[in-house]
């Protein structure tokens, strides 16, 4: 175990032991990408475990909550439903773990556009629905009508066992034409 990760898990910040989060890095390191953009990203656990295998790529995040900054990657303070409008530059990946089941369904169409518009090679979200899958029809919707390839992968039964995460959680890979 590296330094820094024992740092990160003595930092009382658990979530990075989450068993999803492996596959989430999973399916974004099959983009190779150079850049990431984590959504709502909290301190950083997705975006440290994406240093482990991309040392060189460019890690942002943007969390609501004040910004404990990590040695790993830059995350700034805003929320994601106000400030992707001013966002100009474009990154390889665009994700988000567990954040747009906390949005109003009404906003979320205008959310997945500025995602699209920022993200040049795919988008992964991981999200958990208990009320059923009708939301996920919808984002799946929004994107293959615009011609893009969305593979669903549903999460391992034994990933988060106990939670809703274990029947309704799914992580989209949402690839661009």
């Amino acid at each position: 175990m590296s330094t820094l990760f024992r740092k990160f898990v003595d930092s009382g910040y658990h979530s990075i032991t989450f068993p999803h989060r492996e596959m989430v890095v999973n399916i974004i390191a099959q983009h190779n990408p150079e850049s990431v953009l984590d959504l709502g990203c909290a301190n950083g656990p997705d975006l440290f475990l994406l240093k482990e295998l991309f040392p060189n790529a460019k890690l942002i995040g943007i969390d609501r909550s004040p910004p404990e900054t990590p040695s790993f990657a830059q995350i700034s303070q805003g929320d994601i439903t106000q400030c992707l409008p001013e966002i100009i530059e474009h990154f390889d990946v665009v994700m988000t773990n567990g954040v747009l089941m906390y949005i109003d369904s009404a906003r979320v169409p205008d959310i997945l556009n500025e995602i699209e518009r920022i993200a040049t090679k795919a988008i992964v979200f991981s999200e958990v629905n208990p009320y059923g899958p009708k939301e996920f029809r919808d984002y799946e919707k929004h994107f293959t009508d615009k011609g893009y390839t969305v593979i669903v992968h549903k999460l391992p039964e034994d990933v988060r066992k106990g939670t809703p995460w274990e029947e309704n959680g799914y992580i989209y890979e949402i690839v661009k034409p």
